[in-house]
């Protein structure tokens, strides 16, 4: 996915400052409807796995990383299809994708 120069200039993290966490805790419906949730450390569990977008003839159905750092910023948007221009946390991950090696079983 590629962003325009004036999407890339929408965003605004206040006071130009990342904070780097420990831990992300990620919150997520179950199958039968019961509320949970996983706890992402990339010092001690660092790999995940996610649902691939990908559906072509031979697509592997999920896409692995291992999380290098998690992170939050105070993020602002102002775009044109923004309707609230406050700042909002957002939490996010810097991730190193790993791939499926090619003719190897499981791939």
């Amino acid at each position: 996915m590629s962003f325009s120069d004036d999407e890339r200039n929408s965003v605004r993290i206040r006071n130009n400052i990342i904070y780097r966490l420990s831990t992300l805790r990620v919150n997520y419906t179950t199958y039968d409807m019961r509320r949970e949730f996983d706890t992402i450390n990339s010092k001690t569990h660092p790999f995940v796995m996610v649902l691939s977008p990908e559906t072509g003839t031979g697509a592997h159905p999920f896409w692995y990383a291992a999380i290098l750092g998690v992170f939050h910023a105070d993020v602002q948007y102002s775009g044109n299809e923004s309707r609230d221009f406050r700042f909002k946390r957002m939490d996010f991950l810097w991730v190193r994708w790993l791939s499926v090696l090619p003719g190897h079983p499981s791939g």
